[in-house]
Parts: structure tokens; C-alpha cells; sequence
């Protein structure tokens, strides 16, 4: 897993100069390891999505399965599958905090790094979840662009951060209930290019419902992907 991020260390002592000298999530002493500020210990308590529950959607369940979630057998999901690094709780949800709200932008390239041992398949297209023009304002930077930046890098994928626009504001949908979720993003999305035939790797920094994923690929479909699999950064237990 740390080998992942080997190719930040160099930047460490530097880094450090400019962050805050104690670990945002434990208050202790940070040191100069490759996730600065965040100290090594509180890495290491991230929780990996160990692969197990719903094998569509990626559902963190209390119990170990391999099959499909009630979920996505009452209602198929438009995209293949979700493949997530991991759980969002504890120290990876304080992380995803951290780079949404105090902008710590770094964090994301680190959390891009970790996608790339997620077994996802050949694409043609790496693509963000985008942010509507207004909140990319308020926040300065899209962290699923940021993360979809290091995975198309790395894999030699087209990162395309054009084609899909978020065209309108929606509510928090952490203040939303499942089924509020899926009409808050109703209609939220376009897609401006012809997208036949591309196979298409769609990056979010966290999957709750899957509802935006769902109308993210609905929508790449509908402009004539012919697959959209969803990879993030953190997938939460189901709500």
C-alpha cells in the first residue's frame, strides 16, 4: 500500500514547512511522511474496502457478501459497478474533510494514488464527477477532477474534464434521504460531447446511495458510452 505514494516522499520536508506542524486528525506531532499533514498512525487507521458486500454497488454492509444488495436487485444501477479505496468513517472520512473544506488539495493526489490498485478495467476515458460552476467557486478546486488527474497520468487514460457538466446547484445530499437523493440530482447533469462507443472510468471522492453516480452514468450512456464504471475514494454504509 505505501509504495503507492512513494513518489510524494520528496516533497515531504517542503510540505511541512508549509502545513500545520500537528496532525489535523490526532493534534499530535505531524511528521514527513508522504501524507503531510496527516501523520503516518492515522494513515495506517484508514479502513480499506476490503471488497466485500455488494458486488454492484459496492454496499459496506455489517455482514460479509459477495452478492447483490437488496438495493440493486429491486432497482438496477445504469453503471457497471462502484470500486471503492475505502470505508467512509473515522480517519478517511476526517481526510475527505480536510480536502473538500480546508482545501488541502494535496490530499486528493494522495487519495488518486491509492485508486490506482483498485482493479478497474480499460478505458477510454477517465472522468470526474464535475462540480457546478458555483460550487467549484466556493471550493477553488474539484477534488474528483484532482484525483481523476493522477489516475489518467498513471494509466495513460484521456482525462476528460469537459464533456460532463454539473448544469445545475443541489441540495447537501448528506441532508437528503435515498429517495430525496435520486430527484435532487434529477437532471443535474448533461453531457456536450458524442461520447459513442468510449468506455469510461467516472471518479467521485465519496459514493453514499449512488445516486449521483447513477444519473453521472445515465446521462454518459444516454450521450452513447457503452459502459461507466464508478471508482471513489470512499463508499459509506449504507443509510
Amino acid at each position: 500500500m505505501w509504495k503507492s505514494i512513494t513518489s510524494l516522499n520528496s516533497y515531504s520536508s517542503v510540505l511541512n514547512l508549509v502545513f500545520p506542524s500537528d496532525c489535523p486528525v490526532c493534534n499530535k506531532p505531524s511528521d514527513l511522511y508522504k501524507t503531510s499533514p496527516v501523520c503516518l498512525s492515522c494513515w495506517q487507521k484508514i479502513q480499506i474496502h476490503d471488497g466485500k458486500g455488494c458486488r454492484i454497488c459496492a454496499a459496506v454492509t455489517d455482514y460479509k457478501s459477495t452478492g447483490v444488495c437488496q438495493e440493486c436487485r429491486f432497482i438496477k444501477p445504469v453503471f457497471e459497478r462502484i470500486l471503492s479505496y475505502g470505508v467512509y468513517e473515522g480517519v478517511l472520512k476526517e481526510v475527505i474533510h480536510l480536502v473538500k473544506f480546508r482545501r488541502i488539495r494535496r490530499l486528493a493526489r494522495v487519495l488518486g494514488t491509492e485508486l490506482l490498485h483498485l482493479d478497474t478495467p480499460d478505458a477510454d476515458l477517465v472522468v470526474p464527477v464535475p462540480l457546478s460552476v458555483h460550487g467549484l467557486r466556493k471550493r477553488e478546486f474539484n477534488q474528483s477532477a484532482v484525483m481523476a488527474s493522477v489516475i489518467a497520468v498513471r494509466r495513460g487514460i484521456r482525462l476528460d474534464i469537459t464533456s460532463l457538466v454539473k448544469v445545475k446547484d443541489t441540495c447537501p445530499q448528506s441532508t437528503l434521504s435515498r429517495i430525496e437523493r435520486r430527484e435532487n440530482v434529477r437532471g443535474a447533469f448533461r453531457v456536450s460531447e458524442n461520447l459513442k462507443g468510449k468506455h469510461v472510468i467516472l471518479v467521485d471522492d465519496v459514493v453514499t446511495t449512488g445516486a449521483t453516480a447513477n444519473e453521472c452514468a445515465r446521462v454518459l450512456k444516454k450521450a452513447g458510452a457503452v459502459s461507466v464504471v464508478v471508482i471513489c475514494a470512499a463508499r459509506a454504509k449504507n443509510i
